[in-house]
């Protein structure tokens, strides 16, 4: 191979690897999801407030699972205080509930909970065949491509 060709190939590998980054970039936002199962039981949760807003109420809910939260967007303003108990069949069911009345969305990923409005995730996938996810996280690594906030998840084939 010619040292032209050389350097057209690399050109390619790398204009074909950004196209890649961007668009998984994209996925990320809402595969954190898969990334890792919430810490706590799957069994009945319930919550007891009193006069408190929805943001208390979404501090205490991860405090009760010793995690850290991170609210990434305005809650809506002017919500009336949260009284009373309410309880659900699961963690995860009470939590999923109590955004989505809201339209918000969670995630959680290393001892995180995410919380964001449900219109701003966007869901795509991607096929990467070919390209093994470990070689994948490599490269994005290397480019700086990936961001910690959303961690990394493989989708097996399907």
């Amino acid at each position: 191979m010619t040292e032209r060709q050389h350097s057209k190939n690399n050109r390619w590998l790398r204009g074909a690897l950004v196209l890649l980054a961007l668009a998984l970039a994209t996925i990320l936002t809402a595969l954190p999801a898969r990334a890792e199962t919430p810490p706590w039981p799957e069994s009945p949760f319930s919550y007891l407030g009193k006069e408190q807003q929805l943001d208390k109420m979404l501090v205490g809910f991860a405090k009760a699972f010793g995690l850290q939260i991170r609210i990434e967007t305005p809650l809506p303003e002017g919500l009336a205080a949260i009284s009373g108990r309410s309880a659900a069949a699961t963690p995860t069911e009470f939590i999923t509930q109590l955004t989505a009345g809201y339209g918000l969305t969670w995630y959680y990923n290393a001892g995180t909970l995410y919380i964001s409005r449900a219109n701003e995730r966007v869901t795509r996938m991607l096929p990467t065949k070919g390209m093994s996810g470990v070689a994948l996280k490599k490269a994005f690594t290397e480019m700086g491509f990936l961001d910690a906030r959303f961690g990394w998840a493989e989708v097996d084939e399907r």
